[in-house]
């Protein structure tokens, strides 16, 4: 909320702008294991659902991307010990994919988009399980 606050202003003296969160699929499904994570997810999408209808009429558009799985040392530690199972999706995305994903938010091809979170994860399974 911090970095929101900050840019607010000058978004507003200017009339345009765009915001970008990085939110998670957890919100959306949470996995057992992990309700922290996903309480903070769940609460990122709501504010920007909140901040786009508040501000949007300003000019102002403020969206979220939520990453599936991720190629990372996080994510291959947290891989570790637990089964292999056939995944829908091509595997785990690229950082790019989720740089790629706010690139396009932050662009004027996206100019009637707000409010809302893109799932960058590749049509991934529900989480829970």
């Amino acid at each position: 909320m911090r970095p929101v606050r900050a840019a607010l202003p000058t978004l507003l003296k200017q009339g345009a702008g765009a915001i970008v969160l990085i939110s998670g699929r957890g919100g959306i499904d949470p996995p057992p294991h992990h309700f922290p994570g996903s309480s903070v997810n769940a609460a990122l999408d709501l504010l920007v659902q909140g901040l786009g209808r508040r501000y949007g009429p300003d000019g102002i558009r403020v969206n979220a991307v939520a990453p599936g799985p991720i190629a990372s040392p996080r994510l291959a530690e947290m891989g570790q010990g637990r089964p292999a199972t056939r995944a829908a999706t091509p595997g785990p995305g690229l950082p790019e994919d989720v740089a790629n994903a706010v690139a396009f938010l932050l662009s004027d091809a996206a100019r009637l988009v707000n409010g809302t979170r893109l799932l960058v994860d590749g049509g991934g399974p529900p989480l829970a399980g």
